[in-house]
């Protein structure tokens, strides 16, 4: 069916739900909510309710009623709103709020008309249904997010998740029925929400900057000059002091001096936020601590609404690498085991967001350089007039593809190598220097993304660590290794052994600094894991330092940026997306 036919029979059957219904009052509700939603249903599965921007989609509305026998919900006998009907106007309006939802996207204006002006009843059935349809896109959104991530950009390969809870619904709207309040229902429809600690922080984090926003605000902080070093004394410090204190860090001196004390928190402020740590208040410091409030709620929701893009409650054992801010973490049975950092892709080369199981670990791994890499950074010195030099300097093989043997790299060979002819996989040996390091956590994904260890540690220093080509470096991959192998090492003809601490792992692997070549015998070892381990890669720009201190780290990326827009521009259940 075109879209154009389907449009206007969707907007007859509104007119005709609105017009007809008088018709029915005597009839029972039930029979009528169940002759509008069955009907035509494959041909026409959504009515259009007229002066809306939304639809009432049959199937989801269906999966609600028929756990209920059709009975309503929101009106009486008589087609009237009654106290759910009260009550849920409330609850809508006051969870939407509390998790960074828009309210009116649930309770419109048209809605809200409907529910002022049916005094009498006769849009009974309407109400009814548009009320329930807010109702299942509120709990949808509250649990899998507006959108599907993946229509963002090609760098999220989360796919949208499909909420299913609708026995759930009914249980929590049977039970508000039998004590009707605004309150009960609201709490119950907050249980569509995520569970896990980083949702409910998110959302406390919201509460308490929408509660500065209610109070005003704060006022933008001007420096007597371009920048503060230690020993400046600055009128504009006080303030300085107090939004830091608003942000959770703790300042326990006071004055118009930039002392020590005060320096070590700038410095602190900076390093967990991104900045380059220098200790002075300049430019980056002043946007951190000027942004206004309504935008920190801003970026709170648009974080909220990735976070909804995770499962409802994680798994009590799992890897989260927070892409924004470079650091790993390692949870097990709900506790965080272990943090550290990490480098990952580079702005032009960003790591995706993904959601993948690691099932082992590889010592000594080779590199097999993506074309994206060969053809950005690699081809033009091979092709020069110290290709070979480069391949051998870097332990490099041309390894062809159509049957897996090495090529030996004439200089001739290396000068005809184009975008257009390169039959050939360009590998490096295992070593100290190999670009993976000498342990990898592979990732079964299309994108060739995964975890390893680096050949320059020293990177780990840097605040900013935006530097891979897409892959995630890790700063401590053999207690990380160590940990996910204990009493989890699947026995395997070709792996028999089962322990495996830190020092073993190590022992299979040159020194650090070392450039010896490592034993063909020991090239790509791998322990298998009894039990995967799930491994999230995600964004978020808003996070808390270990000491409970908001950060919010510059959007490298731009995600932010394109979330919001998607968030502005998108409708209802995506029907005007």
């Amino acid at each position: 069916m075109s879209m154009k036919s389907l449009f206007k029979k969707t907007f007859l059957i509104g007119m005709s739900m609105m017009t007809l219904a008088p018709q029915f009052a005597s009839a029972a509700l039930e029979s009528q909510l169940s002759g509008y939603l069955n009907k035509d249903l494959q041909e026409i599965p959504v009515i259009f309710v007229r002066g809306s921007n939304f639809y009432l989609h049959k199937a989801t509305l269906i999966s609600l009623y028929e756990k209920r026998g059709y009975s309503a919900i929101w009106v009486d006998a008589n087609g009237k709103p009654n106290a759910m009907a009260a009550a849920v106007r409330e609850a809508l309006k006051y969870g939407a709020t509390m998790n960074g939802l828009n309210p009116d996207d649930y309770w419109d204006r048209i809605v809200e008309n409907i529910y002022t002006s049916n005094t009498d009843g006769r849009f009974g059935p309407t109400f009814e249904l548009a009320v329930s349809e807010a109702v299942i896109r509120y709990v949808t959104h509250l649990s899998t997010g507006r959108f599907d991530p993946m229509e963002i950009d090609t760098d999220i390969k989360i796919a949208k998740k499909k909420f299913t809870e609708y026995s759930e619904l009914n249980q929590v709207i049977s039970a508000v029925q039998a004590n009707v309040s605004a309150k009960a229902l609201a709490a119950g429809l907050d249980k569509f929400a995520p569970t896990h600690l980083r949702y409910v922080d998110l959302k406390q984090l919201l509460a308490y900057f929408r509660s500065i926003q209610s109070a005003g605000g704060w006022s933008q902080i001007k420096l007597a000059k371009k920048s503060l070093r230690p020993g400046d004394k600055d009128p504009a410090i006080p303030a300085i002091r107090g939004r830091l204190q608003s942000l959770g860090y703790a300042v326990p001196s006071t004055g118009d001096v930039y002392d020590a004390e005060l320096k070590r928190v700038i410095e602190d402020v900076q390093g967990v936020n991104g900045m380059g740590v220098d200790g002075v208040i300049g430019n980056e410091v002043m946007t951190f601590l000027n942004t206004t409030v309504a935008d920190r709620v801003f970026q709170l929701e648009v974080n909220m609404e990735k976070v909804r893009w995770l499962p409802k409650a994680m798994e009590s054992r799992h890897v989260f690498v927070n892409l924004a801010t470079t650091e790993f973490q390692f949870f097990d049975e709900g506790r965080k085991i272990m943090h550290f950092k990490t480098i990952n892709g580079q702005s032009y080369r960003r790591t995706p967001v993904l959601r993948n199981m690691l099932s082992f670990v590889e010592l000594n791994p080779t590199w097999t350089a993506p074309e994206s890499i060969i053809f950005k950074d690699k081809i033009n010195t091979l092709r020069g007039k110290d290709g070979q030099e480069y391949l051998r300097k870097h332990r490099m093989r041309l390894i062809r593809k159509s049957d897996g043997k090495e090529v030996i790299p004439s200089d001739e060979l290396l000068q005809s190598l184009s975008r257009s002819n390169f039959p050939y996989l360009l590998r490096q040996d295992p070593w100290r220097k190999n670009a993976l390091g000498s342990i990898k956590f592979p990732l079964p994904n299309e994108w060739s993304i995964y975890l390893h260890h680096t050949d320059n540690p020293d990177l780990f220093d840097e605040s900013k660590r935006h530097l891979s080509s897409g892959c995630v470096r890790l700063e401590d991959p053999f207690t990380f290794a160590e940990y996910i192998l204990r009493d989890n090492v699947a026995v395997k003809s070709t792996q028999t052994d089962d322990y495996w601490p830190k020092d073993k792992l190590e022992s299979f692997v040159p020194p650090e600094k070392s450039d010896a070549y490592v034993d063909r015998e020991n090239w790509e070892k791998r322990i298998h894991l009894k039990v995967p381990v799930p491994v999230y890669l995600m964004y978020l720009t808003v996070d808390r330092a270990q000491d409970g201190a908001v950060r919010f780290v510059k959007d490298v990326y731009g995600q932010d940026e394109r979330v919001a827009k998607t968030m502005k521009a998108v409708r209802h259940g995506n029907e005007l997306f």
